[in-house]
């Protein structure tokens, strides 16, 4: 899962509690339907917090044929906000995976109420470290791990940030994530991640509730994280 920093593959970390309760108290909610597009790339225009639904950044799709997730987007994080804090604008396409409501406010917004203050200010710089870490262990996911484990890791990393935990029964997984966005995601197809999440279901691993998945947490047995992990990364004379 974790292969060499302490974020999530696949999914950003949650913007730092009290910078989203700012966002909150200067923003503006609005609904923001499925496919639509917050900012597309070179943009700098406004920032925004997820409250509810599922966004992602996607790569520019003239450069690849077909649309990829960079990052999905889950609600308690900020979108646009690398481009709003640092000033430096990147190509990528921040979109609505599905229905979504989300705060939005202005670009400076950082510089007035955050850098302002050394406190936040460090938290959102460990904030930004953790995007940019996440957006890395998924890349590497990609590169180098097969396809089955690249789907239950994005699975793990989703209920993870909801804060679920691994149980030892059932466990729901927390969004209607279709096997198009998740292939889109985890760099596979529809088709595959679909007979993948099969295949689950015909070993008793997996089951589907209504439109939610369910997993059993023997699912997980043979991911690696080198953060539950540790001991394993030790050097053998630290072993002794």
């Amino acid at each position: 899962m974790r292969q060499i920093f302490f974020a999530l593959p696949y999914v950003c970390p949650r913007e730092p509690a009290r910078i989203a309760d700012l966002i909150r108290e200067h923003g503006t909610l609005r609904d923001v339907a499925a496919g639509e597009v917050l900012k597309r790339g070179g943009d700098a225009n406004r920032l925004f917090l997820l409250e509810e639904g599922i966004c992602a950044y996607f790569v520019a799709g003239a450069t690849t044929g077909h649309s990829t997730i960079m990052s999905l987007l889950l609600p308690g994080t900020t979108l646009c906000d690398m481009t709003s804090s640092v000033g430096r604008r990147c190509n990528v396409e921040t979109r609505a995976v599905q229905a979504s409501k989300v705060w939005c406010t202005a670009p400076d917004f950082y510089e007035r109420h955050v850098f302002t203050n050394p406190g936040l200010a460090v938290e959102k710089y460990h904030h930004a470290v953790g995007k940019q870490e996440a957006t890395l262990e998924g890349m590497i996911a990609n590169f180098t791990l097969p396809p089955e484990q690249r789907v239950k890791i994005l699975l793990k990393a989703v209920l993870l940030h909801e804060h679920a935990g691994i149980g030892s029964d059932w466990m729901r997984i927390p969004y209607d994530l279709p096997a198009e966005v998740i292939g889109q995601t985890v760099n596979l197809t529809r088709q595959t991640v679909a007979q993948t999440i099969g295949d689950w279901r015909r070993a008793g691993l997996a089951r589907r509730v209504g439109r939610h998945l369910e997993v059993l947490p023997t699912l997980f047995d043979d991911i690696y994280d080198w953060i539950e992990h540790r001991g394993g990364c030790l050097p053998d004379w630290h072993m002794g």
